[in-house]
């Protein structure tokens, strides 16, 4: 039978997807995750963590937020693209946008990190749109 929902209790407020058609799976950004879903199904793959540092949270706790709905000091991955086979992906990282590049079959491997400012919004609640030419 085919899913028609997914859902992870500790897992919210997904801000971004991409079709991977390569490896027959959607990837979904969120806060402070990744996760790659089979497309057929919507079985889970791969989830990986993508947390702010601990430096960078505490140095976030200091600084005035524009949002009193959203915690700013996480991250919330709001950009997703395929780049052959890696995953670029880039979050708001506790008002210090953050991306990274990572082998698509292991969202684990990280081959690049790189400061995010310009690329994406520090606030996941301000519209925003990406392009990758």
């Amino acid at each position: 039978s085919i899913q028609s929902s997914f859902e992870l209790s500790y897992v919210s407020n997904y801000y971004s997807i991409v079709e991977d058609p390569t490896h027959d799976q959607i990837i979904l950004g969120a806060k402070n995750y990744i996760i790659a879903l089979r497309k057929a199904s919507l079985d889970l793959l791969q989830i990986v963590s993508y947390n702010s540092s601990l430096q960078q949270k505490r140095q976030c706790h200091f600084r005035p937020t524009a949002s009193p709905t959203v915690d700013l000091c996480n991250n919330y991955v709001t950009f997703l693209a395929i780049v052959g086979q890696n995953l670029y992906s880039c979050g708001s990282y506790s008002l210090a946008p953050n991306c990274t590049i990572r082998k698509l079959s292991n969202l684990h491997q990280i081959l690049h990190t790189h400061d995010g400012h310009g690329l994406v919004s520090f606030n996941p609640t301000l519209p925003s749109i990406n392009a990758i030419s």
